[in-house]
């Protein structure tokens, strides 16, 4: 009876922390609003600069899925093509490692002090009210992971489950587990942040813990790919291309961890310390792996999804005050067009093809955004 009582009360703990990075989240993206978008849309041109984006933006807002949805929207409004998009993905996983690190060394322990500062800013009748619910929620994400950490602390006083966690286990297994779990939450935080707590209470081993966070990471996957059912064919590769990044990661690491798992016993550092840190190497270095392919990467994403082949952006057109001399728009009208003809000329197999193995799709969607033309 008494582990169903300290069961219960880690699972409020855990409810009310996914609760609280809702929120956040949410508070996030209302501070930001549209200029935020558009910030992303500009910047993102170069891969590695959507890699620190995407990683900057998960890091504030601490959803790996949040930043994902957010940039399948921005492509599905055509804000971004696929090919920038795919930094955005890339860097959404050394972002979400940020929990992993205020956990492992025990930063949450500001909590108290970053909720009230965030209560006492939303009260004040001034423009820095609007970052008081936010900085209270970012506040209220580290006190809940305080309270799981607290309210499930008895369990390693429990023989049975010490013994259970903290034997090495199919690393496979631990990985679905891993990834059937954060599917279900829908957020990797919560499973690498109970990993960590669950390691600092020596109830779970590293031998489980480390397969367990990498499941985590194709897990998060999910969301994303619900985010793609109404989406157009460059959303869709966007979402889909965030489950290949994830699941390649994976299969790279998975050889090295069924060959020398079993040494994680033996490791002499801090355990929770450690995981965070792996957690951290493992994303960065499966980044720079798919950031080095990233050409070779997204023309295998075409292939497979087989649609939207050509990945067109938004036409961008001059805009023009009533102070603008005619003149001035013909030459700018002028030299739009040249660029069309130029493409045309350029691409003229590519286009033909495109247009005769979509054709249907065109005429049925008629009357809708499909796709847009950036030639500049």
């Amino acid at each position: 009876m008494e582990n169903i009582h300290i069961l219960m009360a880690g699972l409020t703990a855990i409810i009310l922390f996914v609760f609280g990075l809702q929120n956040f989240s949410q508070e996030i993206e209302h501070i930001a609003g549209e200029r935020f978008r558009r910030i992303i849309g500009k910047l993102t041109r170069k891969p590695v600069a959507g890699v620190l984006i995407g990683a900057l933006v998960t890091a504030i807002i601490q959803s790996s899925s949040a930043t994902s949805v957010i940039t399948i929207s921005l492509v599905n409004a055509g804000v971004l093509s696929f090919k920038n998009s795919v930094g955005i993905v890339f860097g959404t996983n050394i972002g979400t490692t940020i929990t992993a690190q205020l956990v492992a060394f025990k930063l949450t322990s500001f909590a108290p002090i970053i909720i009230i500062s965030g209560f006492v800013l939303s009260l004040l009748h001034s423009r820095l009210a609007v970052f008081g619910k936010a900085i209270f929620y970012f506040g209220f994400v580290f006190f809940t992971l305080n309270l799981i950490s607290s309210s499930l602390q008895p369990l390693q006083n429990n023989p049975w489950l010490v013994e259970v966690l903290s034997t090495p286990q199919n690393p496979l297994l631990a990985l679905l587990i891993g990834c059937l779990f954060t599917a279900l939450v829908q957020s990797s935080s919560v499973t690498t942040g109970l990993a960590i707590i669950f390691t600092q209470q020596g109830i779970l081993g590293l031998e489980n813990a480390v397969p367990l966070i990498m499941g985590a990471n194709v897990g998060t996957t999910v969301t994303a790919l619900i985010a793609m059912i109404s989406a157009d064919a460059a959303a869709k590769k966007t979402a889909f291309s965030h489950l290949m990044f994830n699941f390649g990661g994976v299969l790279i690491f998975l050889p090295i961890l069924l060959l020398f798992g079993h040494r994680l016993s033996i490791v002499s550092v801090e355990p929770a310390k450690f995981l965070a840190t792996l957690h951290l190497v493992f994303n960065v270095v499966t980044t720079i792996l798919f950031l080095i392919f990233i050409n070779p990467f997204t023309r295998m994403v075409d292939a497979l999804l087989g649609e939207g082949k050509m990945d067109f952006q938004r036409l961008s057109l001059p805009t023009y005050s009533e102070s603008d001399e005619f003149d001035h728009i013909k030459m700018e009208l002028g030299e739009q067009a040249n660029g069309l003809l130029k493409f045309l000329q350029e691409n003229y197999s590519q286009v033909a093809l495109s247009l005769e193995t979509n054709y249907r799709g065109i005429y049925e969607s008629s009357g809708k955004r499909i796709e847009y033309i950036d030639f500049f």
